[in-house]
């Protein structure tokens, strides 16, 4: 029973607790100091923007607003028809 709640947990809360360890490590880069660390801090950061990208454009794709109206309608209006 306890594998089975670990599970769940980390694939509820997996990824958005690897986000923020990677943003306060990247933020605590840049603290830190300059040159090398400063290079770090960019890596480190852009590692959120890129998951927060790549599923934004994920998430409006499939959900487009307005097309999904249109086809329900459409279909709807299909349906009576043949009614």
């Amino acid at each position: 029973m306890q594998t089975n709640q670990q599970h769940t947990f980390l694939k509820l809360w997996g990824i958005p607790v690897f986000l923020f360890v990677i943003t306060i490590a990247g933020l605590l880069l840049a603290i830190i100091g300059t040159g090398i660390w400063h290079g770090l801090s960019w890596i480190t950061l852009s590692i959120p923007v890129y998951f927060t990208v790549k599923h934004g454009k994920a998430f409006l794709s499939s959900h487009a607003v307005g097309e999904g109206d249109q086809k329900q309608k459409s279909s709807q209006k299909a349906k009576g028809r043949r009614q």
